[in-house]
């Protein structure tokens, strides 16, 4: 027994050292979201682009996702959408063809994996001279609606910074009401200034979100093709591509707004989801980071950040085994526990640990809050940051060691569903984008010195040759 007690206190150290490290490494990161988006150049629209929409029976919402990307002020001739229904039973294609996007079907036969990655490793093997026709491949989901300046400003930065491997733009939230939801428009407002823009300004590599993604189709041809089918494949492609030394960066001013769930189960199924896909990325790259870091194929900033990034669940884990320490004790007799977020007994140092978690949830979120979402401050918001963390904090932590119980299998792809009507949907996203002056129609600047468009995708089906596309040493 005494051996079991000196593992437990032995794991619990470990996981309370990495987690002040952790902390103090978002402490320091935080500093720099104070400040604004470095600028880039404005360009004339050049960038051509390919816009996925991976869709399983999502006739509610695509129409409202199509015609937000056709009212972008950016020329027409440079972006083709394509809905891929994945597996559809319902009226998505049809309403998807009605509203002019180009309809790909892809099903999974017995046996085979489901869902949005492999849905969309389908469609790009299936047409491999998308490599050679397009610049960036946007993902997008279903439910989201883009502002107005999404592809202008994508296509600025990607051209001023010199054509990075991927561009993550700020992922909004169309709803907040309700304990869950907001913990999401929480979790998403202070993440978007003080993780992502702050990375972006001491030019670390910054986080894919899914969805708000544009990736470079010559990146992803060099890497052999689309080959992340993890159940997180945005931050498979992260990790994948910084261990080949690309850049992936952020744009602070183009934006997409999508759901959140309402209810907890929804959530939960969701968040299960990412565990599941992170558990399995952060450990079968571990390894592979610190061997890229030593051949040096990347600099140690970025092995520090991709390496706290993929592991940020140890606080999940963390308290099961603080509870078992606890019954051992009580069984055993009074020792020197080693507490929450503290080495000793001296009770400051639960004092002092917990002043970041307090600025974290608090004084963070009032201020990206209000200049990001130009959101007021109200004493009842501290009150819903608090109690949706409480409501929130046990989903999480469940979703966290039930998914790595279950990483091994990518495989299965829970479906998130939509849980507010159209209605809602559009007066949500229809003030977000008023607070934001973003969405204001505008029309298409003029096209000065843009190469010719791309032959369409609607007649892709013509013979082309077919973009060499060199294997790459698997990481996953």
């Amino acid at each position: 027994m005494s051996a079991l007690l000196r593992a437990v206190e032995v794991l619990v150290f470990i996981t309370n050292l990495w987690l002040v490290f952790s902390v103090f490494f978002f402490l320091f990161l935080s500093f720099w979201g104070f400040g604004k988006q470095q600028l880039y150049g404005k360009h004339a629209p050049a960038t051509r682009f390919l816009v996925f929409i991976p869709a399983c029976n999502e006739e509610k919402v695509i129409e409202d996702a199509l015609r937000s990307i056709q009212n972008a002020a950016y020329p027409p001739e440079l972006v083709d959408i394509c809905v891929i229904a994945d597996n559809c039973t319902d009226r998505t294609a049809e309403i998807s063809e009605r509203c002019g996007a180009k309809v790909f079907h892809t099903a999974a036969k017995p046996g085979e994996p489901v869902g949005k990655p492999h849905a969309i490793k389908r469609v790009l093997d299936r047409y491999p001279e998308f490599y050679g026709l397009y610049d960036l491949l946007v993902i997008l989901d279903a439910d989201n609606l883009i502002t107005g300046n999404f592809f202008s400003e994508l296509n600025s930065q990607y051209i001023d910074c010199g054509k990075p491997a991927a561009i993550q733009v700020y992922p909004g939230c169309k709803n907040r009401k309700g304990l869950v939801t907001f913990f999401y428009y929480h979790m998403y407002t202070v993440n978007n200034r003080f993780f992502q823009l702050s990375k972006s300004r001491l030019h670390i590599n910054n986080a894919l979100c899914g969805t708000g993604m544009a990736l470079s189709l010559r990146a992803l041809n060099d890497m052999g093709g689309w080959n992340a089918n993890s159940l997180t494949e945005d931050m498979e492609l992260q990790i994948k591509l910084t261990l080949r030394g690309e850049r992936i960066l952020w744009n602070h001013e183009a934006r997409i707004y999508d759901e959140k769930p309402l209810r907890a189960s929804t959530s939960f199924r969701q968040r299960t989801r990412w565990a599941q896909g992170h558990w399995y990325v952060a450990l079968h790259n571990a390894a592979p980071l610190f061997r890229a870091y030593l051949s040096g194929a990347i600099p140690l900033k970025e092995l520090v950040s991709s390496m706290i990034f993929v592991f940020s669940m140890p606080l999940a884990i963390q308290l099961p085994l603080l509870g078992l320490e606890l019954i051992l004790f009580l069984l055993i007799g009074p020792s020197q526990a080693v507490f929450f977020m503290r080495f000793g007994s001296d009770p400051w140092w639960s004092v002092i640990m917990a002043l970041p978690l307090l600025y974290g949830l608090f004084v963070l979120f009032l201020i990206a809050d209000r200049r990001d979402n130009r959101q007021p401050f109200r004493l009842s918001t501290l009150w819903w940051v608090t109690v949706s963390y409480l409501t929130a904090y046990p989903l999480g932590l469940a979703a966290q060691l039930l998914g790595l119980c279950k990483h091994r299998n990518q495989s299965v792809w829970a479906k998130t569903e939509h849980e507010i009507n159209v209605a809602d949907t559009r007066a949500a996203s229809v003030h977000q984008a008023e607070i934001l002056d973003l969405c204001a129609e505008q029309e298409p600047p003029e096209v000065s010195n843009a190469p010719d468009p791309p032959e369409r995708v609607r007649s892709i089906q013509v013979t082309r040759p077919q973009v060499n596309r060199p294997k790459e040493r698997s990481v996953v």
